[in-house]
């Protein structure tokens, strides 16, 4: 409150009958001078505590009633600002008297009715409309509907009708749904409006305003009811036009891709005629580009909505074959510039358009949009005049189109790669250069976007061809674009391809590293660089050659000009070191590095790339040297954290705003648009930002407890970033960094490198690290990186999982709910566009990709639960009982509730008195024998919508409940074992091994809970161990499986089966080769038999004695692989023994079944 004297006759001079002073002081606040504005602030923040009401009426009066334009804006702003919610600390409406309230949405309503100027009537509305959207709802302005619709029937008064319907398109934005009752009326004002107004401007807002009313209608029925209005939306769009209103064309053409990206399906009846006058734009050479690119966007941005409207735009093959020409003849729109030739650099575009360029990014975004099936035969069929025209700009565009659309048509491209590699080879001997260096860009895009079988099918053309290029000494951007090349190529190389070409290609490239221009030699830095990392230890031969010029290039090239290159020298000096190993490039490490830190310690520009670089090789000489890399962290660490802290250099700016965030000449500015704000973020320092994240990382991981004097700086500014929501690569190399810094802190501690601290510090980590990390996986939009998180989340429970106390464990329980809930939904959501009338086999491949996504995200699931299973034993039990109801339905088990089941044990009982035998006794298969009714619910219980891989990350989590949590798992054998071993007939054999799995492990723990179960179980794995394809390359690990459970069915329920037969049939199925784990596991069990001297398994007069040798025998000779060190131990010992107990000639028939090479290896082992 204001006590001080002067202030409180200040304030009754501002809020007094005189109202100069309160527009003085409207004056004062946007003064130029900071100690005036300071003054006004002060004594305005001063009048808001104390009397908002009088305030505010004073805004308004100086709205209705000044005579400057300035002073109206200023009051139009500062009344939004503090009537709407938009800003907490100033938003005063509901401090205000019904009173005040009343006089303010009346003086609103006036001043739009009576103002003039059209830049305040906007912010007028912009106040409005936010009011609105705040109190309308609950009915706090009933005047304000009335209103409107008065206004916008004003014939006579074009401005006002303009408002009204502007407002009309806030208000559907914001509360769409309180107009809905108004539909039949404001479809009659929309058509009115857009029918019969000469205003140019009305029928624009009429269009703006129908559009948002269209989106926010969720009802098809509702939003049918406006179809008769698309026609008219149209003519407004080529009235403007044919006026030459090109500027209100544009405004029409924006609005109108607002409506195709978000309510696309409101176009499909009247489809064809849209998109027909849309190309007839595209197709206009008369038009301004704006226009023109605007059309084109429309059509793009359809095709793209392909979550509302999949397929709709392939339905029109027609119109992809328009749009594809046009975009074909935007590239056509370039220049022979001189200056592109003599370019110093490879980023130089003399030539190039706006349409050219337009016309590339067009291009990349409809082949993703559409897809190979629907592009590829329209480039096919266009293609080859471009190819044999005599112009060099039509084959020269054909190659950059093959280029851009390669990524979104790769999977139908790569079936036909004979014919795409040769046009493009062909194109290498074009006399002239922009076309030669358009071939090596479409070769360099292929071998990434069609890699591997690229690189594998054709690298004895490519790669020659490449290597050739590089001579073209009078085009030095060909050659460098060559050598650029040879990098997309080595990328997707594997070491073999590669090496029968390194003598040639590494030789070139040292050419062009000593002859050519600054560019050539960047490109050969570059190329060198990826054929080191591609080629790894084969480098080798080439290190002595290579290794010199590299350090002249990173001692010499000092000058301003030179700093891409000293840059790209210190990537391709790292890349080279991580090759060829720390012995080879020890002697070398030490002179780079003083380099290095020399550099480090410069003051450098804010645009030398050399900071980027630097970060990037000092992780690369980090992973090179590993802990020898330690005594120099002291200097890589200052800048990096510094890198990792930037902030996001952010403009923010009223989306109709006139000042154009993006106007930057190196094009390093994204911009985004969130309702009526645009945000436009520099690229450079996020990427920066990202890089030093990534590092940070790698450092962790690399130098583990040595990282530890650096964990708490590292932690801190890497934990807020797991929302850094700007950037995803930020994220996930924050996300990653978690579990290393964890395990970092651990080692550390184990090991006695902690700098004093014990396990309290891991704690304290672990309680800053996972509730974060849980957060951040509750709010991630992404699923990749949910993946992601998942996976650290579980690194970081298996680091720290003893130390997390009960509420952090219910929180990682609570996010696996709503993990399992929301991919639930996004399922159900791709089940609804699988229904969409558009929908076809394009559409289901990529929601095949979708669908592969979420069962990555179900398999992280299960790992996480299994981590926690495994960490908490049976104190996780309570936990588990409430996921439970999430995990039944991935077994492929009721998703609902079904009274049939929930019934079964009543019904049981009835039928059989012996109730509790054929309960647990009955399986899935069997129950249509016991209730008819069974198969009218089967198709919903067995929940047939759930893949191989739901089910089998189910059953592996029951794996881990029953062999973790042991006696406390044996309530869920009724239920759960049933399911168990219906899944041993599941077709996907990864299915049957955690079946079968399963099904051992219960029956080593389950006791007398599985003794009714035996027999069933024993039938299920001799179904699976006998089948004809059970030795099959995909079914051996089922069969492993398998016969680990049925040796443990044999040793613990010995009493339950016909063990004479039993035994001899498992002890036919070893050794087992293909599980290594469940190998040892089970020749452990029959050393241990053997050692007993088991009557079943040595059979009467010792019959399977020979057998019992032979696997001894296999086993031994596999060294460590099938039986731990211990075991294979004690089978020596026995095989010893055994030897004594054969009749020789046994002995001898059983020494002769071995091989060769094992008769002599056992010979020796035995002998010594």
């Amino acid at each position: 409150m204001a006590t001080d004297p002067t202030q409180l006759h200040q304030l009754s001079l501002l809020l007094g009958p005189d109202p100069t002073h309160f527009e003085t002081l409207i004056t004062h606040l946007m003064s130029s001078s900071n100690e005036q504005r300071s003054t006004a602030e002060f004594l305005f923040n001063l009048c808001k505590q104390t009397h908002p009401d009088s305030l505010l009426l004073r805004l308004t009066q100086l709205l209705s009633s000044s005579s400057l334009s300035e002073i109206r804006a200023m009051s139009a702003v500062l009344l939004r600002k503090h009537l709407t919610s938009a800003t907490e600390d100033s938003f005063l409406y509901p401090q205000l008297t019904e009173s005040t309230r009343s006089i303010i949405k009346n003086s609103l309503l006036s001043s739009l009715q009576h103002e003039t100027t059209k830049s305040i009537t906007r912010k007028i509305n912009d106040t409005i409309s936010e009011l609105a959207a705040s109190i309308l709802p609950d009915g706090g302005w009933q005047e304000l509907l009335p209103f409107m619709f008065q206004c916008v029937t004003a014939q006579n008064n074009h401005n006002l009708q303009e408002s009204a319907l502007l407002i009309f398109a806030r208000l559907a934005q914001y509360i769409g749904e309180a107009l809905i009752p108004h539909l039949a009326t404001l479809h009659g004002v929309f058509l009115n409006c857009l029918n019969n107004s000469t205003s140019g401007e009305v029928r624009i807002a009429a269009l703006n305003a129908t559009i948002n009313f269209i989106q926010c209608l969720t009802n098809n029925s509702d939003r049918d009811k406006f179809q008769d209005l698309l026609p008219l939306m149209m003519r407004t769009l080529t009235e403007a036009l044919n006026g030459n209103q090109e500027a209100t064309a544009q405004e029409a053409l924006e609005l109108l891709i607002e409506l195709a990206g978000g309510e696309p399906r409101f176009l499909r009846k009247q489809i064809v005629e849209v998109v027909g006058s849309m190309l007839q734009i595209a197709e206009a050479g008369s038009l301004e580009e704006g226009t023109r690119h605007l059309a084109i966007e429309f059509v793009i941005t359809l095709a793209e909505a392909r979550d509302r409207a999949p397929g709709m735009m392939r339905k029109l093959p027609q119109f992809v074959r328009r749009l594809f020409m046009v975009l074909m003849g935007m590239l056509l729109d370039i220049d022979d510039d001189p200056q592109w030739h003599g370019a110093e650099t490879e980023d130089e575009d003399s030539g190039e358009t706006s349409n050219y360029g337009f016309g590339q990014e067009c291009l990349d975004r409809l082949a993703i949009a559409l897809g190979g099936n629907t592009v590829v035969p329209v480039a096919s069929e266009v293609f080859p005049a471009f190819f044999t025209a005599p112009e060099w700009q039509k084959p020269h565009a054909a190659l950059i189109a093959l280029a851009q659309i390669a990524e979104g048509c790769s999977k139908v491209m790569i079936k036909n790669l004979d014919h795409v590699v040769s046009m493009v080879l062909n194109s290498f001997q074009h006399p002239h250069p922009r076309v030669r260096w358009a071939a090596i860009n479409a070769i360099g895009q292929l071998s990434t976007d069609l890699g591997p079988d690229l690189q594998m099918k054709y690298h004895q053309l490519v790669l020659p061809a490449l290597a050739g290029a590089m001579d073209d000494v009078q085009n030095p951007r060909v050659q460098a674009h060559a050598a650029s090349a040879v990098l997309n190529f080595s990328e997707n190389c594997m070491p073999d391809i590669l090496t029968p070409y390194l003598d040639g290609v590494v030789s070139k490239l040292l050419v062009l590293l000593q002859n050519g221009k600054q560019m050539v030699k960047e490109g050969a830095l570059t190329a060198l660089a990826s054929v080191a990392d591609s080629s790894q230890e084969h480098f080798q031969k080439y290190y002595d050659a290579v290794m010199p010029y590299l350090k002249a290039i990173l001692i010499n090239a000092n000058d301003k000009s030179n700093r891409m290159l000293r840059a790209k020298s210190m990537e391709c000096i790292s890349l080279v070191g991580m090759a060829v190993g720390k012995d080879k490039f020890r002697d070398d490490a030490k002179q780079v590095m003083d380099v290095l830190m020399s550099l480090q310690g410069s003051q450098m520009e804010a645009d030398d790339p050399t900071t980027s670089y630097m970060l990037q090789a000092w992780a690369r000489l980090c992973k090179c040297l590993g802990q020898d890399f330690l005594p120099y962290m002291s200097v890589v660490m200052p800048p990096l954290l510094q890198s990792a802290q930037l902030k996001p250099d952010v403009t923010i700016t009223s989306a109709d705003s006139d000042a154009d965030i993006d106007d930057v000449d190196d094009g390093s500015i994204e911009t985004i648009t969130l309702g009526d704000k645009r945000i436009g973020i520099r690229t450079s320092v996020l990427e920066e930002k990202a890089t030093a994240c990534n590092m940070l990382c790698c450092y962790a991981d690399e130098l583990k407890e040595g990282f530890f004097p650096w964990i708490d700086q590292v932690a801190a500014t890497l934990v807020p970033l797991l929302k850094f929501y700007f950037h995803e690569e930020v994220r996930k190399a924050a996300v990653s960094a978690m579990p290393e810094l964890l395990g970092s802190a651990k080692l550390a501690v184990e090991r006695d490198q902690s700098q004093g601290h014990n396990e309290s510090y891991i704690k304290q980590l672990s309680d800053y690290i996972v509730p974060a990390l849980v957060e951040a996986l509750h709010k991630e939009p992404e699923v990749e990186i949910c993946v992601s998180m998942l996976d650290s989340l579980t690194e970081c429970i298996q680091v720290s999982g003893p130390l997390l106390d009960e509420s952090q464990v219910r929180s990682i329980v609570e996010e696996i709910k709503q993990v399992i809930t929301a991919s639930s939904v996004r399922k159900q959501e791709r089940v609804e566009r699988i229904k969409a009338e558009d929908f076809d086999a394009e559409e289901g491949e990529l929601l095949e990709e979708e669908n592969e996504l979420e069962e990555e995200l179900f398999d992280r699931v299960g790992d996480c639960m299994g981590t926690l299973i495994k960490t908490f034993k049976a104190s996780f039990l309570p936990f588990f009982d409430e996921l439970s109801p999430y995990i039944t339905p991935m077994w492929g088990l009721c998703s609902g509730r079904f009274p049939l089941l929930e019934h079964f044990p009543a019904c049981a009982r009835l039928i059989f008195p012996s109730f509790e035998y054929v309960y647990i006794g009955f399986f899935p298969s069997q129950w249509s024998v016991v209730f008819p009714l069974w198969e009218e619910e089967k198709m919903l219980y067995v929940g047939k919508d759930k893949t191989a891989e739901e089910r089998r990350i189910a059953i592996c989590i029951f794996d881990d409940v029953v062999e973790h949590f042991k006696e406390a798992a044996l309530k869920y054998y009724g239920t759960c074992v049933p399911f168990l071993l219906e899944a041993c007939n599941d077709e996907n054999p990864d299915v049957r091994q955690a079946a079968v799995y399963g099904i051992g492990i219960c029956a080593e723990l389950g006791g007398s809970v599985f003794k009714p179960l035996v027999g069933e179980a024993l039938s299920q794995l001799n179904a699976v161990i006998s089948d004809p394809n059970a030795h099959h390359s995909d079914n051996t690990m089922a069969y492993d499986n398998a016969v680990s459970a049925l040796g443990k069915i044999c040793e613990f329920h010995r009493d339950s089966i016909d063990a004479a037969r039993i035994v001899p049939a498992w002890l036919s199925c070893l050794p087992i080769k293909n599980d290594l784990i469940e190998a040892k596991v089970v020749h452990d069990q029959l050393c241990s038999m053997v050692e007993r001297s088991d009557r079943e398994l040595f059979g009467s007069n010792n019959q399977y004695l020979p057998k019992i040798v032979r696997v001894f025998a296999e086993v031994i000779c596999a060294g460590k692989e099938l039986a731990t060190e211990q075991t294979g131990s004690r089978m020596i010992n026995l095989l010893r023994q055994l030897q004594q107990m054969l009749p020789p000639a046994t002995l001898a028939s059983t020494w002769s079944s071995l091989e060769p090479q094992q008769q002599l290896a056992l010979q020796s082992i035995l002998s010594s």
